[in-house]
C-alpha cells in the first residue's frame, strides 16, 4: 500500500514576498542572495523589509537568508510543492509582527489592547537589557597561611 504524501514546511515569504507568486528567476536571485548572506554575514545588500520599514522607513531585512514565514507544502510533480489547503503561514521573523492587520492595527497593538489593556503602545525595536554578556572565571589565587 502506498503511503500518503507527507506535508513538509518550506518558505512561505522570502524577503517579504510570497514565494508562490515569485517567478523562477526571482527565486533563483533570492536563493543566491541568501547563500551569499549566509557565507559572508553581509546584510548590506538585503532588500527593504516591507514589515520593518513600517517602523523604520527604508529599513532593510536584518536577518540572513530573509525568510519571513514558513508554511506546509505537499509534494507535487517534478519535485514541486503546493501549499496545504487551509493551512496558515507561520511567522519566523519578529519584524513580520509589524504588518498592519485588517483593522489597521499591528499585532503589537492587538496584543497590547487584549492582554495589557493599553490602547496606544510604544513599540521599540530592541533594548540592551537582554543583551548577552560573557562571564569570565579567573582562577583564584590561594592565600598562603
Amino acid at each position: 500500500m502506498a503511503r500518503a504524501p507527507i506535508a513538509r514546511y518550506g518558505i512561505a515569504e522570502w524577503f517579504g514576498k510570497d514565494i508562490t507568486s515569485m517567478t523562477p528567476k526571482e527565486r533563483q536571485t533570492f536563493g543566491q542572495l541568501a547563500a551569499l548572506q549566509d557565507q559572508t554575514g553581509d546584510l548590506s545588500n538585503a532588500p527593504i523589509c516591507p514589515f520593518l520599514s513600517t517602523l523604520i522607513p527604508a529599513a532593510r531585512c536584518n536577518k540572513a537568508s530573509g525568510v519571513c514565514s514558513i508554511r506546509r507544502f505537499l509534494p507535487g510533480p517534478n519535485s514541486s510543492g503546493s501549499p496545504v489547503p487551509g493551512d496558515k503561514i507561520v511567522t519566523v521573523c519578529p519584524s513580520r509582527f509589524l504588518q498592519t492587520l485588517d483593522d489597521g492595527k499591528s499585532v503589537f497593538v492587538w496584543i497590547s489592547e487584549k492582554m495589557l489593556d493599553v490602547a496606544n503602545p510604544t513599540v521599540i525595536k530592541e533594548t540592551p537589557f537582554f543583551a548577552k554578556f560573557r562571564i569570565s572565571y579567573a582562577p583564584r589565587k590561594r592565600r598562603q597561611t
